[in-house]
């Protein structure tokens, strides 16, 4: 067995062989070492090595001659175990000189290795830990730090019950042996977990992940008397692989660890839960920073119709920060498609798991059209990030915001000093301004916990947004599609690659807003669509609204509120009274749940879920302006069934989809001959 690599690079005698022991061929490190490898000349290598014609075939045996590489040694003398330079393989040195491609590689590797010695060292320093360090280790912070945790902990376990023992011997084999399950069981009794109806019990899954760890440990770190490494053999020969296993088998059972994937209910959140909070932040915008507010919108919308984590629109982890793994203002493309309609194409590079050069074929793109219903004005991720980008400043050409409504380019220029900056900035102290450097994911993810406490949501994560969307996308497109919208399969195919525009071809902002709901043609899909979009969380907050405003205009009330409501009391968000101290603006308070009865539960959903004008819920039909829009349009067909023929109402529906339905049809009456100037005037204005 080769003898254990120091811990620290610091402390080898030779950088070069650090952790190499079991990783590169040690004939190609010493040709790699050696101060001026003269046998990689041309002239001395064998014929063979060099003819284009007959050179060995792959089937050929090697050759079994060596050749010292040093000028001052001879060819044919046996080196001594005390000789400092080492040997080459002239067979495998000649299999990359054939053709004009190896000669090349051949004079480049000559290059880099030739010199002054010091920079030899140097360089096979600077590359011993790139060669050497597991793909996993540089691209997940979490994992080095679980890795570290639990090592750390077994260090301290086995100094506490044996102080005397050496810190040399504390991955030995018997010391393995002796201490794993205890240790086990300590860190299990003593850990304090977040599942649970208590919320403080362990999870049965981080045991397990806890197993999967140490044994890593025991690989890398596992050695014998002799300081041999032995981890692979203990692992797979001694079967502590499979007594692990059934030990945290028998710890899950026996002291009780949760087994379920979370005991408290997880939030499902869509367009109405972020309609309440965005109407309670626009309230509420003026004490907190108007800016800062409008930078929550866009990644709440973000959220709310692609479904992306939060931790790929901000940094999640210091390391993740310091490589610049966030969302910047690059990876958005603005595209005018007409008066004030502008699409969004959304770009995200950063995604659960590995993200380097390697993973390219990770980074997935998405288009979000505008929208077309007046009611979903809200949702429309081209007007928000405008409205963000004007005030920050980002926007080549636009100063105000008619610049922007009077644009006439067909793409949005950023300005070039500023598209490698964040796309979302930090808060300063208070929340009240964007700082210059990127928001973390945490620190997101508060900012949406702050505006739904202010509307009165419970239990609400950026994550409720992306299990909104996803079940969604599974009930109307299907599970293919969704798994492809939230990402957790990447189709390698040569068509998904090469010939389809993927995530791009997904209609995400149709999709979030109910415009793809009459799709879903079986019934049972038809019920599980009205069941995702019958929010409790919605209703429960809609109650509470409506409770709060009854006890504020009726202060001696006791505090009980009537259930019979009506939609415009329940649309009433009234944020926390403004403090009459000008110091710093009021914080939201935590509200607790007020728990439901079933009268209440039924009627409030009744009137938040049944359609009653188009695909608008009668919530949104108390909205003043859109009371004032439909009043608008009733009169209007009013008038346009007034000038068509008798039968025409029932026939038609009030859609413009029907007016070129309806000329066609009625184009030889008489009573549409009599009005068809007036008709085609009606028509005219509604286009």
């Amino acid at each position: 067995m080769a003898t254990a690599p120091p811990s620290d690079p610091s402390q080898a005698s030779d950088p070069s062989l650090y952790n190499y022991a079991n990783r590169v061929d040690p004939l190609f490190l010493a040709a790699l070492k050696v101060s001026r490898p003269t046998t990689w000349d041309a002239e001395n290598l064998p014929s063979s090595s060099v003819s284009t014609n007959d050179h060995p075939g792959p089937t050929s045996p090697p050759p079994t001659h060596y050749t010292v590489a040093s000028s001052s040694t001879s060819a044919n003398a046996q080196p001594s175990a005390s000789d400092s330079h080492e040997l080459v393989d002239t067979y495998d040195l000649s299999m990359i000189t054939d053709g004009r491609t190896g000669l090349e590689f051949l004079y480049r590797l000559r290059g880099s290795c030739e010199g002054n010695p010091v920079y030899q060292a140097e360089w096979n320093a600077a590359m011993s830990p790139v060669m050497t360090d597991p793909y996993s280790e540089i691209t997940s912070p979490a994992l080095l730090k679980r890795r570290h945790s639990v090592e750390t902990r077994y260090h301290t376990w086995v100094a506490w019950r044996d102080p005397l023992l050496p810190f040399r011997l504390y991955w030995l084999a018997e010391t393995l042996l002796k201490y794993w399950e205890c240790f086990f069981f300590a860190m299990i009794d003593l850990a304090r977990g977040r599942s649970g109806v208590d919320g403080q019990s362990l999870r049965s899954s981080t045991v397990y992940q806890w197993g999967v760890t140490f044994l890593f440990l025991i690989g890398r770190n596992a050695v014998d008397k002799d300081q041999n490494h032995i981890g692979k053999r203990l692992i797979e020969e001694n079967g502590l692989w499979f007594k692990i296993k059934d030990r945290i088998a028998w710890f899950v059972i026996k002291l009780g660890l949760a087994r379920q994937p979370n005991a408290k209910q997880q939030s499902f959140i869509g367009r109405a839960e972020l309609l309440l909070m965005m109407r309670a932040g626009f309230e509420n915008s003026k004490h907190y920073g108007r800016v800062c507010f409008q930078q929550t919108v866009v990644s709440m919308i973000l959220l709310f119709q692609i479904g992306v984590r939060i931790g790929s629109l901000g940094w999640s982890n210091v390391t993740y920060r310091d490589m610049e793994k966030y969302m910047k203002l690059e990876d958005l493309t603005i595209m005018r498609e007409g008066f004030c309609r502008w699409s969004v194409t959304v770009r995200i590079h950063h995604v659960k798991g590995r993200n380097l050069s390697v993973d390219a074929d990770r980074v997935a793109t998405f288009k979000l059209d505008p929208v077309t219903k007046i009611h979903n004005l809200w949702f429309d991720m081209g007007l928000h990030t405008l409205v963000y980008l004007l005030a920050r400043g980002a926007l080549q050409g636009c100063r105000t915001l008619q610049d922007v409504f009077d644009y006439q380019g067909h793409l949005f220029i950023i300005k070039p000093d500023m598209l490698k900056s964040p796309l979302f900035l930090e808060r300063k102290p208070r929340g009240l301004e964007l700082g210059n450097g990127p928001a973390s994911a945490n620190g997101m993810n508060q900012s949406i916990k702050t505006l739904a406490r202010l509307a009165q949501l419970a239990g609400v994560t950026s994550h409720a947004f992306r299990r909104g969307i996803g079940n969604l996308a599974g009930l109307i497109l299907g599970a293919e599609a969704a798994q492809r919208l939230l990402l957790h399969i990447t189709p390698k195919a040569t068509y998904f690659t090469h010939y389809s525009h993927n995530t791009m071809n997904l209609p995400v902002t149709q999709l979030a807003l109910g415009e793809l709901d009459h799709t879903a043609t079986r019934p049972n899909r038809q019920l599980a669509i009205k069941r995702n979009n019958s929010s409790q969380l919605a209703v429960q907050a809609l109650i509470l609204s409506s409770r709060s405003s009854t006890s504020q205009d009726a202060p001696d009330n006791d505090g009980s509120a009537d259930a019979d409501v009506d939609a415009e009391d329940m649309l009433s968000l009234h944020a926390p009274a403004p403090s009459t101290s000008t110091s710093k603006p009021p914080q939201p308070g935590k509200r607790n749940t007020v728990p439901l009865t079933e009268e209440e539960e039924a009627q409030v959903a009744v009137s938040f879920v049944v359609p009653v004008y188009g695909d608008m819920p009668t919530v949104l039909q108390a909205d003043p302006s859109v009371k004032l829009y439909r009043g608008q349009l009733d009169e209007a067909w009013d008038e346009f069934y007034r000038l068509m023929p008798d039968g025409a109402r029932l026939k038609y529906q009030p859609q413009r989809e029907g007016i070129k339905r309806a000329f066609k049809h009625y184009e030889n009456h008489p009573k549409f001959l009599e009005n068809k100037s007036a008709l085609e005037e009606a028509r005219q204005t509604s286009h």
